[in-house]
């Protein structure tokens, strides 16, 4: 049997995966507070991450599924148990789809850190030492090092200091640059709430800030790192909604009039949006959403659930159903044409999802996911669309 009740996160992208991981910030401070100028490169001054215990293959371009199962990387023909119960969760993938990978301390005797296992199964090996936020290809490592973020290459240790004082950042496609929102947590009104963003290089030069937004915030990076996509008000009397802005100069394009889109996620590359709708007072407005992020296509599809990009287009969504109802565990969306598509997954254990906790491979070919019965890791394969 195959069940799901998903329960919808509202706020910024899951799965962003990778991309899921979100490093701890310090106290925002006041918005329109200007970082201090980017220090030199410091010497190491606690364990930093070494080259990966593992090979990692060049990954896919995401825009279109593999014909074929990536070399010597063999699909089970069943969903396969990854890890004991209770071990870990917000897993995400390697950037070649052979490893699942969470952030977890086994023990006292070993150091917290990134944590893989091969998707054969496998037991649990520490990939990188502190745990952060992995560029696309893991060759960059952002974390925090007492306050301050630290964006690490991964194969010598070479770090640089961001000057955001600590915030979270967002890595760009590419490695290059990263973003990062200053705001207010105040009791101002989350709709009147302001957040100024913030880029920089990976090496923390060339600080500017990009833009201000009013009730919302940086949703990610789109087009290879050449866009911000972000949400809210750029104006205050102007229209809220989702808008694709250029760094360089802060000029922003309204992509979605919406207020208060929730679970933004962008797909892998970064040429689509979805976000859904919930409590718009407008008739017929509350919904499940895609858009381009060239601006050029807004669509409210016909399903509604939990979703999570399979590949450029094609959307998966875990149908928000009701006790006795016939829907289909996973649905796979065309969101050019709208067409919904069931797919045939495994009866060998059920898809009991906990959390909405899943992530799709980037090859397409497989999802992991956490189970509500037992709390373990399992990654399942798909079925060809």
């Amino acid at each position: 049997m195959t069940s799901m009740r998903p329960g919808l996160q509202t706020g910024k992208s899951s799965g962003a995966g990778a991309r899921a991981l979100v490093l701890v910030a310090a106290a925002l401070a006041a918005c329109g507070h200007s970082p201090a100028p980017s220090p030199e490169v410091t010497p190491r001054q606690v364990a930093g991450p070494a080259a990966l215990p593992f090979p990692i293959e060049s990954p896919a371009s995401p825009t279109a599924l593999p014909s074929s199962t990536p070399t010597g990387t063999p699909v089970p023909a069943a969903p396969l148990r990854l890890t004991e119960s209770g071990c870990c969760t917000r897993a995400f993938w390697s950037p070649d789809s052979r490893w699942v990978a969470f952030i977890d301390r086994p023990d006292v005797e070993r150091p917290a850190g990134i944590y893989a296992v091969p998707v054969e199964g496998g037991p649990p090996q520490l990939a990188i030492e502190p745990p952060g936020l992995l560029s696309a290809d893991w060759t960059l490592l952002a974390y925090d090092q007492g306050g301050r973020t630290v964006v690490e290459r991964v194969a010598d240790g070479r770090h640089w200091i961001v000057p955001n004082e600590g915030r979270a950042v967002l890595l760009s496609p590419d490695g290059s640059a990263v973003a990062w929102a200053m705001g207010s947590q105040g009791i101002t009104h989350p709709d009147l709430r302001q957040r100024s963003i913030w880029t920089a290089g990976a090496d923390g030069s060339g600080v500017r800030e990009v833009i201000r937004v009013r009730g919302g915030g940086m949703i990610g990076w789109a087009d290879g790192g050449d866009h911000l996509i972000v949400s809210g008000r750029v104006q205050a009397e102007g229209p809220a909604g989702v808008w694709r802005v250029e760094p360089e100069n802060g000029r922003a394009v309204l992509l979605a009039e919406a207020e208060r889109p929730r679970d933004p996620l962008l797909s892998p590359g970064g040429g689509w949006l979805a976000f859904f709708l919930a409590f718009d007072t407008g008739p017929g407005a509350n919904g499940l959403y895609v858009v381009r992020t060239d601006g050029s296509q807004l669509t409210r599809l016909d399903v509604f659930g939990a979703y999570r990009w399979r590949q450029e287009g094609q959307l998966l969504v875990i149908p928000l159903q009701s006790t006795g109802d016939s829907m289909p565990a996973l649905l796979q969306v065309d969101v050019v044409s709208g067409t919904a598509t069931p797919l045939s997954l495994p009866e060998a254990t059920p898809f009991d999802v906990g959390g909405n906790e899943w992530q799709v491979s980037p090859d397409g070919t497989r999802l992991v996911f956490l189970s509500a019965s037992d709390r373990s890791l399992w990654v399942m394969p798909l079925p060809a669309p």
